[in-house]
C-alpha cells in the first residue's frame, strides 16, 4: 500500500514537472512572438478594413541574356527571367 502511494506521488510530480515545462515553453514562444512583432500590431488591425497597396517595379533591361532550360510538364520557365 505504501509503495503504491509513493509511486502515485512520484508520477504526479513527474506529470506536474513535464506539464510545467511545456507551459514554460509555450509562454516563452508567446513572449518571443509579441516582443518581436509588437511593432506591427495595432488596434487598427482589428477595427478597420484592409486595403492592399499595389507597388509597381520598373526594371531597366541592361543585359540581353537569354536563359535556356527544358522544363518538366508542371513547371513554368521564362527565357527572359530564368
Amino acid at each position: 500500500m505504501k509503495s503504491r502511494k509513493i509511486k502515485d506521488i512520484l508520477l504526479n510530480f513527474l506529470t506536474y514537472l513535464f506539464s510545467s515545462f511545456g507551459v514554460l515553453i509555450l509562454v516563452l514562444i508567446i513572449v518571443f512572438i509579441f516582443s518581436n512583432g509588437a511593432k506591427s500590431l495595432s488596434f487598427n488591425l482589428l477595427k478597420e478594413d484592409y486595403y492592399s497597396k499595389s507597388y509597381t517595379l520598373k526594371y531597366d533591361k541592361t543585359n540581353n541574356q537569354i536563359f535556356e532550360y527544358d522544363p518538366y510538364d508542371d513547371e513554368y520557365f521564362s527565357t527572359k527571367w530564368g
